[in-house]
């Protein structure tokens, strides 16, 4: 709570309301605005996300069970963390969400650099429909992003052209190797939390 601000994760708002609903409250209900926050949450659990036929891949039971959980996720508004081993296709899984989602406008990938020409091939394989873009200098594939549309930039030059990253109004944000910004006060975790 700041001020006379409360702030509540999306995913807290089920046990909220359960305080609300209890005789004890006073007769205090879900404020509006967190009433309509959990109304997406229910729905986005309710629903029944299917990989996109478009994907070329076969996803593994545990990767389409991953799939739709950042599916629900993220449709609830909350973000996720794919922290499986390494070699169980964490990248399919998240390609497979960038597509089921591309309708909803442009998203971004942020990867260490070694990795960033690997998503891009990876891109191409899995998801042909999407077009992956190599984050560079020339800001040219940043003007007119649009659905379907993967950007892929290193964790440094998200730092270099942060002003140009932050006009865009991303569908999604993905961080590979999300450790890179485990130090909150970093200037690449404070890029990040920008967007």
């Amino acid at each position: 709570m700041k001020g006379e601000t409360l702030r509540v994760n999306p995913a807290a708002l089920p046990m909220l309301e359960k305080a609300f609903r209890d005789d004890d409250n006073g007769g205090v209900s879900l404020p509006g605005e967190l009433a309509k926050r959990l109304a997406r949450v229910r729905e986005a659990f309710a629903a029944n996300p299917r990989v996109p036929e478009s994907i070329r891949a076969t996803l593994r039971p545990y990767q389409d069970e991953g799939f739709r959980w950042m599916w629900r996720l993220a449709a609830a508004g909350i973000g996720s963390c794919l922290a499986d081993d390494m070699g169980l296709g964490k990248t399919l899984q998240t390609i497979t969400l960038l597509q089921a989602r591309a309708a909803g406008g442009p998203s971004l990938v942020i990867a260490p650099a070694s990795v960033c020409d690997n998503w891009i091939a990876e891109l191409r394989r899995f998801a042909p429909r999407l077009q992956p873009v190599l984050a560079r200098e020339d800001d040219a594939y940043i003007e007119k992003p649009g659905a379907g549309m993967v950007v892929v930039a290193s964790y440094g030059f998200l730092q270099h052209r942060l002003m140009t990253f932050s006009t865009v109004q991303w569908n999604g944000l993905v961080l590979d190797e999300a450790q890179a910004i485990k130090n909150a006060a970093s200037k690449r975790a404070r890029s990040v939390k920008t967007l």
